[in-house]
């Protein structure tokens, strides 16, 4: 036959993608009138690159758009056929205003909601780093050591940061006495500060 004279066919694929994170799987099931087996591609080299396809379940690596098509090759009786574009949005943890850039915007909305406000830009998944469904203080935590590791943070502010982060930076402060912290905000900006601190035995 040639694939002028072969019988058409059609794929459903009536699958629509909720936005996903990285380390998200999800098993694709799109059909053909056929009867035989889809499978599917990326449509173009980037998507490629922030996911994995293996036996019909594709597996999020990357933030990032992700464009699929589902495509049967046909046989001696069936022509081949293949479907529109289908899209998938996936974020990285940290990203919780889901612009798909990880930075201070970032702490700034978690912060907000964490303290009862309703940021306008908000996407709750990205935000719960520890995936515990709740985005509180050890979440902001977590988007701070997520936004100081980001290879993107290269201004001055985020570089000292990371710097006096990951230093043994230690002060004891004897019983009776203090330490005081003094800020100068010299741009505009979203200033942050953590602090750990470790108590005495027997305290």
């Amino acid at each position: 036959f040639s694939e002028n004279t072969k019988t058409a066919q059609t794929i459903t694929w009536e699958q629509e993608f909720e936005p996903m994170m990285v380390g998200d799987k999800v098993t694709l099931n799109a059909t053909a009138s056929s009867g035989l087996v889809v499978t599917y591609e990326f449509a173009d080299g980037e998507s490629s690159e922030r996911a994995e396809l293996s036996d019909g379940i594709i597996t999020i690596q990357k933030s990032g758009n992700i464009a699929l098509v589902a495509k049967q090759s046909g046989n001696e009786e069936y022509a081949s056929a293949t479907t529109d574009v289908k899209y998938i949005k996936a974020y990285a943890y940290g990203d919780a205003n889901g612009n798909m850039e990880i930075n201070s915007a970032d702490l700034a909305v978690t912060v907000d909601y964490a303290i009862g406000n309703e940021p306008q830009e908000f996407f709750f998944r990205a935000a719960d780093v520890n995936k515990d469904k709740n985005v509180n203080v050890a979440d902001v935590s977590g988007v701070v050591d997520i936004v100081l590791s980001a290879p993107a943070a290269t201004d001055n502010a985020s570089g000292n940061a990371r710097e006096f982060a990951t230093s043994d930076n230690m002060v004891s402060i004897l019983e009776g006495n203090s330490l005081n912290f003094y800020f100068t905000n010299k741009e505009e900006g979203f200033l942050t500060f953590q602090c750990d601190i470790r108590m005495a035995e027997g305290s």
